[in-house]
């Protein structure tokens, strides 16, 4: 698994981004006259927003670690944790760890997805609307699906065959994720454009 990870880790599908059009707009903010003053209250209210902005969407996409550890405390509640201990080898450690990676693998489909756009919402964008970013996600799924059915390769990296509960519960992580990031761009912009 350590070996996959980066492999994994967005590039796969970060591919598509690199034919993603530019914002237009983005050259065209005034700019500080010299006779005005250095930093107006405007100015630091403004500052301020894009601050909190940059925080609430670095801790959004930022959150892989914390889910992917969730999955794996996942498996093991499953199991009988907290009455039991966690799994520190066997099976139940080899699927929770399986599904650490696996959660690093969806939790990328949501973070190349909210990263398609800074301002405008990836729906009204076309959620659809770069193929490659699709291709990506496509094969980084399946090599997953790979690496936890195919043996010899299982056993190379350590991983075991998901419950369909499991494949369900991955599947859906990245909804929130996307849908968090989408409500952080109608917050920060909504009011700009109204």
């Amino acid at each position: 698994q350590v070996i996959f990870e980066p492999l994994n880790g967005g590039d796969v599908e970060m591919v598509g981004r690199l034919v993603e059009k530019q914002q237009i707009g983005v050259a065209d903010e005034h700019s500080r006259y010299c006779h005005s003053l250095l930093l107006s209250a405007r100015q630091f209210s403004h500052w301020l927003i894009h601050v909190v902005n940059a925080e609430l969407r670095k801790n959004l996409l930022g959150r892989r670690v914390e889910i992917s550890t969730g999955a794996y405390f996942f498996v093991n509640w499953q199991n009988g944790w907290p009455t039991k201990a966690l799994a520190a080898s066997g099976s139940v450690y080899m699927l929770a760890t399986t599904m650490v990676l696996g959660s690093i693998v969806f939790t990328q489909i949501a973070n190349v997805l909210n990263c398609r756009t800074d301002k405008t919402s990836v729906f009204k964008k076309g959620l659809f609307s770069n193929k490659n970013i699709w291709y990506g996600i496509i094969f980084e799924i399946c090599l997953f699906f790979v690496l936890t059915v195919t043996p010899g390769i299982r056993q190379l990296f350590n991983t075991t065959p998901l419950f369909a509960s499991d494949w369900l519960f991955l599947f859906l992580l990245p909804i929130p994720l996307v849908l968090l990031e989408e409500a952080r761009k109608w917050l920060m912009y909504h009011k700009k454009n109204n």
